[in-house]
């Protein structure tokens, strides 16, 4: 009995260290939300979503510390999160790209309209008479 003591020490000692082992540094997780903030930051973010995309960088950082401290769960989660938040602000980036030319393009037809009625109402009106009517042939044998 006592050779198996040593025995089931290391067996235990051996599943406690396989189960403390955390997953490896989510590595893959973390470059695809810095590299999805970059685009963000490029596509107009800054401007658009703001509130968005300092939501990304936040969770980002959150990540690269809980990943520091050996806490791989949640730096994985934080890193999808931040990699979410920068989809969003670029998608909203977009979008407000998108309403800023509509509303260029509705000023430039309401200018153009505008320049049409004025240009119309500035043409001389001219006093034409329109020609008279045809005449009809008449029946009567013409005079020879």
């Amino acid at each position: 009995m006592k050779g198996l003591a040593p025995i089931g020490i290391m067996a235990v000692a051996a599943l406690t260290v396989g189960c403390a082992t955390e997953p490896p540094r989510p590595t893959e997780e973390m470059t695809r939300a810095r590299t999805l903030i970059e685009q963000a930051e490029q596509s107009g973010a800054q401007r658009y979503a703001a509130a968005d995309l300092q939501e990304a960088r936040d969770k980002l950082q959150q990540s690269d510390q809980a990943a520091s401290k050996g806490n791989t769960r949640d730096a994985q989660w934080l890193a999808t999160e931040a990699s979410a938040d920068a989809q969003l602000a670029a998608a909203r980036a977009s979008s407000g790209k998108a309403d800023d030319a509509s509303r260029q393009v509705d000023q430039d037809l309401a200018t153009l309209r505008s320049q049409t009625v004025q240009g119309t109402a500035s043409l001389p009106s001219q006093n034409v008479t329109p020609p008279p009517p045809p005449t009809a042939p008449s029946n009567s044998p013409s005079p020879q």
